[in-house]
């Protein structure tokens, strides 16, 4: 599946579970930082793979310690 932003993702109705989720960090609206413990809520078993053009260490720290299996 795909959404155009983390709160579309949030919104739609459930459906089989991903595999992994690929989310970028500083999307509209809700922030791909923001959104990550809702969608790891919701999708548990779920890989999230966190994508982005910042390279700054408290981001990269964040997303993981938020649940990000990678950045």
């Amino acid at each position: 599946g795909t959404a155009e932003t983390a709160d579309d993702a949030l919104a739609a109705p459930p459906s089989e579970a991903p595999d992994v989720v690929l989310l970028d960090i500083d999307l509209p609206g809700t922030s791909g930082l923001a959104a990550l413990p809702a969608l790891r809520a919701r999708w548990p078993a779920a890989e999230v793979l966190m994508l982005t053009v910042f390279d700054d260490e408290a981001r990269v720290f964040e997303a993981l310690r938020e649940g990000a299996s990678g950045y």
